[in-house]
């Protein structure tokens, strides 16, 4: 009987302190140092892809909220902005039934993205925009 007792508050404890990986949002995954691999447009004339090297432009995603863009070439512009990302859906008016999904707000402009292992990937291709493509650094 009084093992029973005891038995009883260790379950609880180890319910209580399971965690579920789940909880873990695509804001914490994108909050880090990342490099600019690569710009990829699709256009009438197909594909084309604009190489960086390495040391070329760096994205510096901040916790609170902040985005610094730190750049050495010249065709990309170093700048500070504020990041979010938010459930919206594709239209410009939502309505009630459609899909939402999860977008990265840059100042405002919303960014179709996505993050595959140390990949991360966002642009406005859904209406004929580039897409950025940033590798983690660690």
């Amino acid at each position: 009987m009084k093992l029973k007792y005891l038995f009883l508050p260790f379950l609880l404890f180890l319910l209580s302190n399971c965690s579920n990986d789940d909880d873990i949002s695509n804001n914490d995954l994108i909050v880090g140092n990342w490099q600019l691999d690569k710009i990829i447009i699709n256009g009438f004339a197909g594909q084309t892809e604009t190489l960086y090297n390495p040391e070329d432009v760096f994205y510096k995603f901040y916790s609170n909220g902040t985005l610094e863009i730190i750049s050495n070439v010249a065709d990309i512009n170093s700048e500070t902005m504020n990041y979010s990302i938010e459930l919206d859906c594709l239209t410009l008016n939502c309505n009630n039934n459609e899909q939402m999904y999860e977008f990265l707000f840059l100042n405002g402009n919303k960014n179709e993205f996505w993050i595959e292992e140390n990949t991360l990937s966002f642009g406005t291709a859904y209406v004929d925009g580039p897409t950025f493509v940033l590798n983690h650094l660690q």
